[in-house]
């Protein structure tokens, strides 16, 4: 078993109507075992001056057997000032080609609404080749 915690703050330090008060909080944990893999995080981000207040949730489960790997990651991202809302859901897969070289790709499929409405709903994908040495 493998556990791993993380966490930082961040002040921008202006209190003033220009710049704002820039404030950045996370926060994450990572537990492992076995192959699997189970990640939890939390971040918030108060913007004073842009007048935007941030909260994120994010959870992933991922599973490693010999040279492939997937995971699943779910991450929604809120802003109660503005009432906007963002949605990500990601599934991923790799493969260890041989020493140093790894194919990964991803799928995202991504909802976003603005001011309480519909603004956007996608779905990318990305493939690469990951060079290690």
């Amino acid at each position: 078993v493998s556990v791993k915690v993380s966490a930082g703050y961040t002040d921008g330090g202006k209190d003033d109507a220009v710049a704002g008060d820039l404030t950045v909080f996370t926060s994450g944990i990572q537990v492992g075992f076995g192959g699997f893999t189970v990640s939890g995080a939390y971040g918030s981000e108060n913007d004073d001056a842009a007048g935007e207040n941030y909260n994120n949730f994010a959870a992933s489960l991922g599973y490693n057997a010999g040279p492939m790997g997937v995971s699943v990651l779910y991450l929604t991202s809120k802003d109660d000032q503005q009432n906007d809302k963002q949605d990500i859901l990601e599934l991923g897969a790799s493969y260890a080609m041989g020493p140093g070289v790894k194919a990964q790709a991803s799928l995202y499929v991504v909802e976003r609404t603005n001011a309480g409405n519909k603004a956007a709903d996608g779905v990318a994908g990305v493939a690469g080749i990951r060079l290690d040495f």
